[in-house]
């Protein structure tokens, strides 16, 4: 998985640079948030955003509140951290759609368990997204009949919603996408042959 980084100390940026490679994603690193912005555009960006809260060009918050304008099947994975502290800080980076806040200086292994924590969030929702796209195109291919169908007893035609009579495997076909084969039951076959 791809982690985009954004740290305007550029000794910062590359130590985490090389430190989350070393934990097995790619990197891409930038020193300005309007940089950062526009590498994510399209598709293709990184989901997974490690980024510090002051940068020049666009904030973290910037960044956050521009993503979180912009509906998206999975959401961009935001960690932000800072030297700044405090609840108010804290309450508005999660009120602008931040998903996690880191404060400095941290520990290696928590910034670790927290960007494994974004990418097995990012992975749960495209699994999430798949799942969905696979029902929506097997719902479009299911036609369902509901209600009363009146049969009649003796013939056993079926009357449509137009109030024609017509035969159960040509209604059944046109209303259910349903392909009839033809046979003969034991019952019948019985009956016939003798």
């Amino acid at each position: 998985m791809r982690v985009l980084i954004a740290e305007d100390e550029r000794s910062v940026l590359s130590y985490l640079e090389g430190l989350v490679r070393e934990w097995g994603f790619e990197v891409e690193g930038y020193e300005n948030g309007q940089q950062a912005f526009d590498a994510l555009a399209g598709q293709d960006g990184p989901k997974l955003l490690l980024l510090d809260w002051m940068l020049p060009g666009l904030t973290a918050i910037d960044i956050t509140q521009k993503l979180r304008a912009v509906e998206t099947d999975v959401p961009h994975y935001v960690i932000i951290i800072t030297v700044l502290g405090g609840q108010e800080k804290l309450a508005e980076a999660f009120a602008v759609g931040v998903n996690d806040f880191i404060a400095k200086p941290f520990g290696m292994l928590e910034l670790q368990a927290r960007l494994e924590a974004g990418a097995r969030t990012i992975q749960l929702q495209e699994k999430l997204v798949a799942r969905a796209r696979e029902l929506e195109d097997a719902l479009s291919n299911v036609k369902t009949l509901r209600g009363l169908l009146p049969i009649c007893s003796y013939c056993k035609s079926v009357r449509d919603d137009k109030n024609y009579w017509q035969q159960v495997e040509k209604y059944l076909s046109a209303h259910a996408e349903v392909r009839f084969t033809h046979g003969i039951c034991p019952e019948c076959l019985s009956r016939v042959v003798g």
